[in-house]
């Protein structure tokens, strides 16, 4: 048996084919599927699957490249990020065996995205924030930079993942651009869909220490965190004191200063039970660390 199959255009929710043709044939045991060529998410598609009916379980291999794929077609989304914008190349090499294709899934799958947009965070505002951290109202700005809204751009986003019996694992996963390098490492498993992910966002400013990050739990709604304390014990350590170094000309100790900023407290021990919003200020908060390390 031999069929050829053309599709001139086909819309199915989110997925975009135009000029699709490839030919179908059996031979042996085998049902075998190119070559594959068609535009996909406006990225020229090539490929081939092969389907064994082997004995006790059928098996399947799948290789396929897409290049030049607009990301704006793919509406990728997760948990509040998204990739907006971008040119996208990646290419794979599965193989898996029934009864369960998802659990026995081995080979590669690899990505690159070049001059993109992600949403999710602003790595522009958190760069600029630490660079003016040399001001008390630098330091608030640096409070004020979330990492749960804005967008960034990116020159590169790279992703590779190496996939043995239905799970797979992060190898040169990074993002890079002009404020900032992410790198990540984890796995991704696909049944059930969930995926642990760790990593660090390193901010391009002098002397700054990276920020940690997580991604974990169930893949259409994981949970992220943030671990900002490097960040936090840096600023403490060494950019409060350089601030209000100059201070001691007047007579006035750092520490004193420091304690004028937050509420008045016992010695060594914060109040129990709920916090006031002068306490709750972010400002605050980062002032009682630095008392806490200074022993005051």
């Amino acid at each position: 048996m031999d069929i050829s199959l053309k599709i001139k255009k086909l819309l199915w929710d989110s997925l975009h084919i135009e000029k699709f043709e490839t030919s179908i044939k059996t031979q042996n045991n085998s049902l075998i599927m190119g070559p594959i060529h068609g535009i996909l998410f406006g990225g020229a598609l090539d490929g081939k699957a092969t389907m064994l009916q082997e004995t006790p379980v059928p098996s399947l291999e799948v290789s396929a490249t897409l290049t030049g794929a607009h990301v704006s077609h793919l509406q990728l989304k997760s948990n509040g990020f998204s990739l907006e914008q971008g040119t996208l190349n990646a290419s794979t090499h599965l193989t898996a065996h029934g009864p369960s294709y998802l659990r026995t899934l081995k080979g590669v799958f690899a990505l690159q995205v070049d001059e993109g947009v992600v949403r999710g965070f602003d790595l522009n505002k958190a760069v600029h924030s630490l660079k003016a951290a040399d001001t008390l109202g630098g330091i608030l700005g640096l409070l004020d930079a979330s990492f749960s809204n804005g967008q960034s751009d990116f020159k590169t986003l790279l992703v590779k993942l190496i996939f043995d019996k239905g799970i797979g694992r992060l190898q040169d996963a990074k993002l890079l651009s002009n404020n900032a390098t992410i790198l990540a490492q984890g796995t991704l498993e696909l049944e059930p869909a969930r995926c642990h992910i760790t990593g660090d966002i390193q901010l391009h400013v002098p002397n700054i220490p990276s920020i940690g990050f997580s991604i974990s739990g169930p893949l259409e709604n994981p949970k992220t965190l943030l671990d900002t304390n490097r960040v936090e014990s840096y600023i403490t350590s060494q950019i409060l004191p350089a601030l209000l170094g100059g201070l001691g000309r007047d007579g006035k100790k750092v520490a004193d200063v420091l304690t004028s900023l937050v509420p008045a407290r016992s010695s060594k021990k914060r109040k129990k039970g709920p916090q006031t919003d002068e306490e709750s200020n972010p400002l605050t908060h980062l002032v009682q660390n630095g008392l806490d390390l200074l022993g005051i």
